[in-house]
């Protein structure tokens, strides 16, 4: 896995992560669809797109998972069929919590609204130790700080 992040719809990796993100149905925790101009708006605004390229000893999978980030807030975060069942989305949301933490230093937060296609990723911020505090928000205290799986090699590209 080798997480990285966009940082402005000039970027040449912005396109798919644009297709991604409003493609994306079963994993994809809000259903929010996007306009390349609110994307825009979100980055003015110092929102981040983490995005993360899968491999395994098989194959490489490329793009199929990004997260919106908002200060210390996952906004959005959708994953494609491709690699269900391989724990990323552990490994996905254990890297956003460190990056928020380095960022903002606060408790990271996740948002997360029920549709009638995203069943998949209803559990994902249970699952990684977060609390539910109400309105489709979550938070993770720092005692319950979620790790990326034993089995998942995670490649920072400087």
């Amino acid at each position: 896995m080798t997480p990285f992040e966009v940082s402005s719809t000039s970027d040449p990796r912005f396109a798919r992560c644009f297709e991604l993100l409003n493609k994306t149905n079963q994993f994809n925790t809000t259903g929010r669809r996007w306009t390349e101009a609110e994307i825009g708006e979100f980055f003015v605004a110092e929102g981040r797109l983490l995005a993360f390229d899968i491999r395994d000893k098989y194959t490489s999978y490329g793009l199929t998972a990004l997260m919106l980030v908002a200060r210390d807030a996952i906004e959005q975060f959708v994953m494609s069929c491709r690699v269900f069942g391989m724990e990323i989305e552990r490994a996905c949301v254990a890297i956003a919590c460190d990056a928020i933490a380095t960022s903002c230093g606060g408790a990271p937060k996740a948002k997360i609204k029920a549709t009638d296609r995203n069943v998949l990723s209803m559990n994902v911020y249970e699952n990684a130790n977060f609390v539910n505090i109400g309105g489709g928000l979550w938070e993770l205290t720092r005692e319950r700080k979620p790790t990326v799986p034993e089995h998942i090699a995670v490649e920072i590209i400087q």
